[in-house]
């Protein structure tokens, strides 16, 4: 598993449950990669990728995806770890 991002905060009004993290490393992300949201406290969920798109940032451009619209902002509160549970290689031996 690789580590996406750990959520500081989520606030896009009228788009759903956004994620924007600082780092991708070497993960290979697409629309319906299968996750892991490590909340505080110990609950572990899992659920997917439901889209991606570019942002503008004070940084330039970044990476944010969409978790799907069942998730939302409440379920996945600050510090909640998300993981990408397999990796484009696990994925082509699919």
């Amino acid at each position: 598993m690789i580590l996406l991002a750990r959520v500081e905060s989520i606030q896009v009004s009228g788009r759903g449950t956004v994620v924007v993290p600082d780092f991708f490393g070497e993960a290979l992300v697409r629309v319906g990669s299968p996750i892991q949201l490590r909340i505080p406290g110990g609950k572990v969920s899992y659920t997917y990728i439901a889209s991606a798109e570019w942002v503008s940032a004070l940084e330039g451009e970044r990476l944010a995806f969409l978790l799907p619209p069942d998730i939302a902002k409440d379920d996945v509160p600050e510090g909640t770890e998300i993981w990408l549970t397999q990796t484009h290689e696990q994925n082509e031996s699919l």
